[in-house]
């Protein structure tokens, strides 16, 4: 991949070149146990460039909006998954247990340029990432369905990041936007007459900031439809 563009507009990155090369090996194996279980396992690398907008200066209404960066590296990330899966007639499960590995992370943040606050783009440093996922299926009659899912999830920064001149003891602390766990609950109906669903979502905090000292509380949701067939009562009348 290679960018080589020209900034008009005023700003220290009048002009760009940024190249970008990754290989990306990927490994899977799968096992089949019996006709209804079978254990899996891959590995996988990839590879995120920073967007065009992150590379230049950028305005709004004559004040600086976003500021650019000319020092991102490519993140890279190399990704393990072990699971197991069983299919049945009317039950069906899965569980599978994840590590990922992130170099130079693409952070999205505010800065301080110049007296003002904008966005801009920062690398993280590396970052690791793991826990367990889990989903559930049941269908204990025709029209009727049950399903559950949750993750643990467990992230660490592994660096202290640099900003602005100097760095902030990000090291040990944890990602933003990162739950430690969420799980989900929904259920749906139809006889051919009357239909319905339910989706309750369940989000524990969150942190809103790279030093941990910002945070947001677990939520949930829940929706909740129910509806009936227009075109059975029409035919029968």
């Amino acid at each position: 991949l290679l960018r080589n563009g020209r900034n008009y507009l005023p700003g220290p990155q009048r002009k760009v070149r940024y190249n970008a090369f990754a290989a990306l090996p990927r490994a899977a194996v799968r096992y089949r146990l019996d006709d209804r279980q079978q254990v899996f396992a891959n590995i996988s690398t990839n590879f995120r460039t920073p967007t065009e907008f992150a590379l230049y200066d950028s305005y709004w209404g004559g004040e600086i909006y976003g500021k650019g960066a000319n020092n991102l590296k490519n993140e890279y990330t190399v990704s393990q998954e072990l699971g197991y899966r069983y299919i049945g007639p009317s039950l069906s499960f899965s569980l599978t247990a994840f590590h990922y590995h992130f170099r130079n992370r693409l952070v999205a943040s505010v800065v301080n340029s110049g007296g003002a606050l904008a966005n801009s783009t920062i690398n993280g440093g590396s970052q690791r990432s793991y826990g367990l996922d889990g989903e559930i299926n049941y269908r204990p009659t025709a029209g009727v369905s049950i399903y559950a899912s949750g993750e643990y999830l467990h992230t660490r920064l592994n660096d202290d990041i640099a900003v602005n001149g100097d760095y902030l003891p990000t090291k040990g602390k944890r990602a933003v936007q990162a739950p430690s766990y969420q799980f989900a609950l929904g259920t749906t109906y139809d006889d051919g007459r009357l239909f319905g669903s339910t989706a309750f979502k369940m989000v524990g905090r969150q942190y809103s900031t790279l030093m941990n000292d910002e945070s947001i509380k677990g939520y949930g949701t829940l929706d909740v439809s129910i509806g009936i067939h227009l075109a059975g009562l029409i035919d029968e009348q």
